[in-house]
Order: C-alpha cells, then sequence, then structure tokens
C-alpha cells in the first residue's frame, strides 16, 4: 500500500511539473534590471555586496572547469547568480517574496502578484482551472534554442520562485 501512495504522488508531481511545458528565451529576462547573463563587475557596480559561497554542490558537473577558478555563487536578498570571473554570471534563483523583485521578460513584468492566469498569458499557456487561487504549481520551461530552462514555482496561485534549470 505504502508503495502504491508512493507512484501516485511521484505521478501527480511528474504531471505538475511536465504539463505546462511551453518556451523561454533566457536572454530576454532581467531582474530589478540586471540581465540573466551577466559580469562580475556588471553585478558588483549595480548590486553592491553580496555573500559568496563555491558551489560544490553541483551533481550534474555542469560547473565543472578545466582551470584553476571556482564558479562562485553570489547571494543577494532575493536572488542568486552563479558563475565564474571569466565566463560570466548566470541567474540561477530568484525569490519573488518582497514586491521589490521584478522579472522582466520582453517588456513583460513578473512579480510576487502575477497570477497563473497571468503568467501563462505572457508565456502563450493553456492553462485549466487558472480561477483557482490556493493552486500551487511548478511550470517548466524549456529554452527555445538550448537544453536549458527555467521552472517557476506557484504558491496559492501567484508567481513565488524561479530556479535556471539544467538536465543532467
Amino acid at each position: 500500500m505504502r508503495q502504491f501512495f508512493f507512484v501516485i504522488l511521484s505521478l501527480v508531481f511528474v504531471h505538475s511539473i511536465y504539463s505546462q511545458q511551453g518556451t523561454i528565451d533566457l536572454t530576454k529576462i532581467s531582474v530589478n534590471q540586471i540581465p540573466f547573463k551577466t559580469s562580475q563587475d556588471y553585478l558588483t557596480k549595480h548590486l553592491g555586496s553580496h555573500k559568496t559561497s563555491i558551489v560544490n554542490d553541483d551533481n550534474c558537473r555542469f560547473f565543472e572547469s578545466d582551470d584553476d577558478l571556482k564558479f562562485l555563487r553570489y547571494l543577494y536578498p532575493h536572488f542568486t547568480y552563479t558563475g565564474k570571473t571569466t565566463a560570466g554570471f548566470y541567474l540561477e534563483k530568484v525569490d519573488f517574496i518582497s514586491s521589490e523583485v521584478r522579472m522582466i521578460y520582453k517588456g513583460k513584468s513578473l512579480s510576487n502578484q502575477t497570477s497563473l492566469k497571468e503568467f501563462c498569458e505572457i508565456f502563450s499557456l493553456k492553462e485549466e482551472n487558472t480561477n483557482d487561487s490556493s493552486k500551487n504549481e511548478i511550470l517548466l520551461l524549456l529554452s527555445e534554442t538550448r537544453d536549458d530552462g527555467a521552472r517557476f514555482y506557484f504558491k496559492n496561485g501567484t508567481l513565488s520562485g524561479f530556479e535556471y534549470y539544467f538536465p543532467c
């Protein structure tokens, strides 16, 4: 019985994450006017100080490097960039808890006020039951030209998070 419950729960999760697969151009994303891919100098100039950690939780080996430079994670209050000085930094995570956090995608604003219905309209997704304000969802949008993409998290029907997606 326990295994049956686990299988059903897994199927529900997989359906939730993959039921609304669309596409995204990651180069068209910016958060608080900082581009999806940027340089260390640009981050420091526009955002100031940050907490830094070395990436050591890379199960996919995406951040492996032939040179001696380590990949770094720059932690800001509501978002995180990961990269290295020679290759640039990529937006890794966004927490939309604060109303000060704004993501712009192709001129459209996304924030913690963005409903699941509005999000689906922006990304041309079909979403059933978009009026259900208690809905928690994870939507995966794959890159239009590469193997990566983005996961968007919704809590109680509004946007709550973003995470850069790179398949293993």
